[in-house]
């Protein structure tokens, strides 16, 4: 059950990655913006996948 929903949020956030980076190649939103908010969006894309990732290393050493 923990591992379904894990993996469906996961999925989402790859997801909404992909919504992301096709969103900047496909316009120049993001030329607009202050300079620091452009690297801080980066650096917590990378946060929560880091964070995806433990907490699925988590999980399955508590199921295995």
């Amino acid at each position: 059950m923990v591992k379904g929903a894990l993996l469906q949020s996961s999925l989402f956030l790859v997801l909404v990655i992909l919504q992301l980076t096709d969103l900047i190649h496909c316009s120049w939103w993001w030329i607009t913006l202050p300079y620091w908010l452009v690297p801080a969006v980066l650096l917590l894309t990378l946060f929560l996948l880091a964070l995806t990732w433990l907490l699925g290393r988590l999980l399955n050493q508590f199921s295995a």
